[in-house]
């Protein structure tokens, strides 16, 4: 088997099977990855959040709140991988960043325009962009929650790193592999993510792919991108979302506004009875947690492009 980011070649039964593909773990960089790995298209990724898109619901979690809370630089041009409908862009921007987004899904942009006014947005993966937009480069790129998605990681790495001016900052986050979360992740398998992270693995992969001054953290616990989670899936909240999408199939929602709009009604109240119903419990959870030292369910990670001012 060979590597989906060293390239290296090894001999190893897989970890785990899931329909159809087989996880496997590199010994050398010790990342945990899917094969066959095929990402979807663009139109996957349109049917899968079609209902966050037409219900306008958008988050900042702990990765994006610790980047505006403490960004490498003040200000500079950000091109932000994977934006969605454009919160945290709008935040970035309000801090003095000229902003760029990329995502695969045209509805969240056009959201994103709607909603906060954004212009600079593409619908286009980071490889794509380059070859378009061959000269742009950027003072910060972001990639909240992306690497996971990708079938080629090392890949993205690298052109994110020609992309940034010398000196100029990655800041990314995936799901950290080592969270405490009893039973399966449904979101953490294909086609939804390809590669699961350790903190070690995540390290390789930048240091590998020509990043300086590299750190890795291991994020929180917390109730809202944690344990909330766990209770959805332990509890089956998540159910009522499929039984949705079962009524009235994505490529239809496009095309019926009024059912969309009880559709979506219905979306946005069962995300609020669940947050009423799982809100304490979550965040209990979380704190008992913290108390037991178990880690957080993400890895936030910076590494800078080798220029003027880096120590290398």
């Amino acid at each position: 088997m060979k590597c989906a980011l060293c390239d290296n070649h090894f001999d190893s039964r897989p970890v785990e099977h899931y329909d159809g593909f087989d996880l496997y773990h590199c010994p050398n960089c010790d990342l945990q990855f899917w094969h066959p790995m095929q990402n979807p298209d663009a139109e996957w990724y349109s049917q899968e959040y079609v209902l966050r898109d037409r219900a306008g619901i958008d988050k900042l979690f702990w990765n994006t709140r610790r980047f505006l809370a403490h960004p490498p630089i003040d200000k500079g041009e950000l091109l932000d991988v994977g934006c969605g409908i454009g919160m945290f862009l709008d935040q970035a921007r309000f801090l003095g960043f000229e902003v760029t987004g990329l995502d695969f899904d045209k509805a969240a942009l056009e959201m994103a325009k709607k909603r906060y006014g954004l212009s600079d947005l593409h619908a286009m993966d980071l490889l794509q962009f380059g070859k378009v937009f061959p000269d742009r480069r950027f003072d910060i790129i972001t990639m909240f929650e992306v690497l996971e998605h990708l079938d080629n990681p090392g890949q993205t790495l690298q052109q994110a790193r020609d992309m940034l001016r010398l000196g100029g900052w990655l800041v990314l986050s995936v799901p950290n592999r080592n969270k405490w979360f009893p039973g399966r992740d449904l979101a953490d398998y294909p086609p939804h993510h390809f590669t699961r992270w350790s903190r070690e693995s995540l390290w390789f992969a930048l240091r590998y792919c020509g990043f300086a001054n590299v750190v890795v953290e291991i994020g929180p616990v917390t109730w809202t991108s944690h344990t909330m989670p766990w209770l959805t899936y332990a509890l089956r909240f998540h159910k009522p979302k499929r039984y949705l999408m079962k009524f009235l199939p994505p490529p239809l929602i496009m095309t019926k506004p009024l059912r969309t709009d009880i559709l979506v009604s219905c979306f946005r109240f069962l995300r609020d009875l669940r947050d009423v119903f799982l809100c304490i419990p979550a965040y209990l959870l979380a704190v008992m947690l913290r108390i037991a030292g178990q880690q957080g369910s993400g890895l936030y990670a910076v590494g800078q492009r080798p220029g003027m001012n880096t120590d290398g």
